[in-house]
């Protein structure tokens, strides 16, 4: 019996330990740069931040020129492939021309949506409320994607 009531006194033990060792260790979150780029905007060291809040910023200006880039393509290759349309419906152009007119149309807007998906991508939001407690990169630099910026850690929740 005493045996017994021993090794529950030690199982008790060393789940406490194991619960006191998991809750020392802070929620931190590593904020990573998912394209190349130059940072633009950082919020300082041992700030405090909110969910959601901004973080980080790549420069977006090259993004938004391959935007305004693609509007064009997409506006150029639709004169196309409407007047493509027109022309295979009186058979004065093959299927061929209509066909790859129609393929190029959509691939533009498909570029267009991919470019515009990496320009949201230049703008990083605080996954947490919390602080700021390592930098690794400072704005006016370069980045590669997958670099890490800084490291925000989890406010402790008031109970």
């Amino acid at each position: 019996m005493k045996a017994l009531i021993l090794t529950f006194v030690t199982l008790a033990l060393s789940t406490t330990s194991l619960l006191a060792a998991t809750a020392a260790k802070p929620i931190t979150a590593d904020m990573q740069s998912a394209l190349e780029g130059q940072i633009v905007y950082e919020v300082p060291l041992n700030a405090h931040v909110k969910k959601g809040q901004l973080v980080e910023q790549i420069d977006p200006s090259q993004y938004k020129d391959a935007i305004k880039s693609d509007a064009a393509v997409i506006n150029y290759d639709k004169l196309l492939y409407n007047a493509d349309s027109k022309l295979y419906k009186t058979h004065s152009v093959s299927l061929v021309a209509y066909l790859k007119a129609k393929e190029n149309y959509q691939g533009a807007i498909e570029q267009f949506k991919e470019d515009n998906t990496t320009l949201n991508h230049c703008s990083i939001y605080s996954p947490f409320a919390g602080t700021v407690t390592e930098i690794t990169t400072y704005p006016g630099s370069g980045i590669g994607d997958g670099h890490l910026i800084m490291t925000i850690v989890k406010n402790k929740a008031v109970a």
